[in-house]
């Protein structure tokens, strides 16, 4: 980082070192945040799909919403943020709705790259005996 070498203000004679600050683009005055319910009307109103706060406050906790900052208790949102993950939701564009049966059961987020296979009956059955094997064990005996 490059140095400037100044007079000390009000001192005659001294002289100090000084880093010369990063020159950011977005300077504080540049940046507006949004709080939950705001953001959410700007998404809806920016990229015609349905947000509400209390969707947006599910991804927070779950994942897979925009990114967010804390001011204090509350969240806030900044536009850029909002535009990369709306943009990130939008798929391609398709002329037939048999366009999306190829795409819809496949994930790349999950690292599916290929669509499902529908199970067989006697996979349905093993999954099915498993998990009722699990509730019942998890469950706990009447007294």
């Amino acid at each position: 980082m490059p140095y400037l070498i100044q007079q000390c203000p009000g001192i005659s004679g001294r002289w100090h070192e000084t880093t010369k600050m990063p020159d950011n683009s977005q300077t504080t005055a540049d940046i507006h945040f949004l709080r939950r319910a705001d953001a959410a009307a700007y998404v809806t109103e920016n990229y015609a799909f349905p947000c509400s706060r209390q969707w947006l406050a599910k991804l927070a906790v779950v994942g897979g919403g925009p990114v967010f900052r804390k001011a204090g208790r509350y969240p806030i949102y900044q536009r850029a943020d909002l535009d990369s993950w709306a943009q990130s939701r939008i798929g391609p564009a398709q002329s037939s709705t048999s366009d999306t049966s190829r795409h819809e059961d496949l994930d790349p987020d999950l690292g599916v790259t290929e669509p499902a296979q529908k199970a067989t009956k006697k996979e349905t059955a093993r999954l099915r005996a498993s998990v009722s094997d699990r509730a019942r064990a998890k469950a706990k005996p009447i007294r």
